[in-house]
């Protein structure tokens, strides 16, 4: 690889992917329309707290993936139902342990009133303990106002 080469390109060819006992979470690096790049995150099915925090350190080992991009987390086909805060403060407090995060714009694009509520919570949490402002999160089932707002 020569020395002009933006490693973050070569991520964008290569999917990274983390599978759990009951869900699975995709992560890419793409573009915004001005160029900017930003991590793609899907999940399916339903991942634990101590899976969902693995899968985001695997994706942070990954060659070229940077992760204090900003990222759009589509979670339409995740699995909220048996969610509890207990949960959703496991993520937060484990989060609290990637200072490199602190500060990186989340969105969050939800297809159901419990992902709403979940990451909601998930936001007050974040801000309430600390570990980041509620500025740097969007929670919304519109995937276009999600891209727009991260463009901001």
């Amino acid at each position: 690889m020569d020395g002009d080469t933006d490693r973050r390109d070569e991520a964008a060819d290569n999917l990274a992917s983390y599978r759990g006992t009951d869900g699975d979470a995709q992560f890419r690096i793409t573009r915004l329309a001005d160029g900017t790049s930003y991590v793609q995150a899907t999940c399916h099915g339903s991942l634990t707290a101590a899976e969902l925090v693995e899968a985001m350190a695997h994706m942070a080992q990954q060659p070229g993936f940077d992760i204090s991009l900003p990222t759009l987390w589509d979670l339409r086909a995740h699995e909220f139902g048996q969610t509890s805060a207990q949960k959703t403060r496991s993520v937060v407090f484990a989060l609290g342990r990637l200072p490199e995060r602190q500060g990186a714009k989340r969105a969050f694009v939800v297809g159901s009133e419990d992902g709403f509520g979940t990451m909601r919570l998930f936001q007050q949490s974040m801000e309430g303990f600390g570990i980041d402002t509620s500025e740097t999160f969007l929670v919304t089932y519109d995937q276009q106002e999600a891209l727009d707002w991260l463009a901001r």
